[in-house]
């Protein structure tokens, strides 16, 4: 099979979330003339750029906890008094 058929399966087969990276990938690369490896070296710097943005909001939810805890209907009731 062409590699530049396998190409577009590879860039068809990804599902709708990345979408916006199966574009950028389109428009800033020939996919007539590229590569399986420049689509996985491509995908690969995709991925290093989205893994520090998850690791910081993973440092929020930590930092900040659940900031709602002990808040609601039942905090500091009398029971009926």
């Amino acid at each position: 099979m062409e590699e530049r058929i396998v190409v577009e399966k590879i860039l068809r087969s990804m599902t709708v979330k990345f979408n916006y990276v199966v574009c950028a990938i389109e428009e800033s690369n020939n996919v007539e003339t590229l590569s399986i490896d420049e689509l996985q070296g491509s995908l690969l710097v995709h991925e290093q750029k989205m893994k520090p943005i998850k690791e910081e909001d993973q440092a929020l939810k930590v930092a900040y906890g659940d900031r709602n805890a002990g808040r609601g209907r039942e905090r500091g009731a009398k029971g009926g008094q």
